[in-house]
């Protein structure tokens, strides 16, 4: 991921110009609770992460070059943040529809699926910091995977 190429056709204000790119971290969403402090976003994307982490402490696995890690750290306004867990999974799928032309949708509430099969993930966390509230949007999608991802994970496992 190039981050200079990608400031460099961003206006300095807008959304998503307060970038943190890692080649590895932990969690993308443990560095947005480190970085976000005074700004009113930030993206974090890591090329690889450790200890992604789903619901109810399930883990997200990530894999070298297959999958996309990303936070979004972003203060809102309640009245929009009601709607988040909505607007985010759909927004995934219809990038997904329009840039690759594949049928997809979401299990609610936050996993992404193809063909019954879970592609992308979405955590969010929030908190509030000074009485404004602070949300932290994971979204972890596998991407270049020739077969199932499940397939993947039972191989390694029947080799230990």
């Amino acid at each position: 991921f190039d981050t200079s190429k990608y400031l460099e056709y961003l206006d300095p204000n807008t959304f998503g110009s307060n970038l943190l790119y890692l080649a590895e971290t932990t969690s993308t969403n443990d560095e947005v609770w480190k970085h976000i402090k005074d700004n009113n976003h930030i993206v974090v994307i890591a090329e690889r992460q450790k200890e992604g982490r789903g619901r109810r402490d399930n883990t997200w696995h990530s894999f070298e070059e297959k999958s996309l890690t990303f936070s979004i750290g972003i203060k809102l306004d309640k009245e929009i943040a009601n709607h988040i867990a909505f607007i985010i999974p759909l927004s995934i799928c219809k990038a997904i529809k329009k840039n690759f032309h594949i049928n997809v949708g979401v299990k609610w509430p936050n996993d992404i699926i193809v063909n019954n099969k879970k592609i992308a993930g979405v955590l969010i966390e929030s908190k509030l910091n000074k009485s404004i509230p602070i949300y932290n949007i994971g979204i972890g999608i596998n991407v270049n995977l020739m077969i199932p991802l499940i397939n993947i994970i039972d191989h390694r496992l029947d080799k230990n």
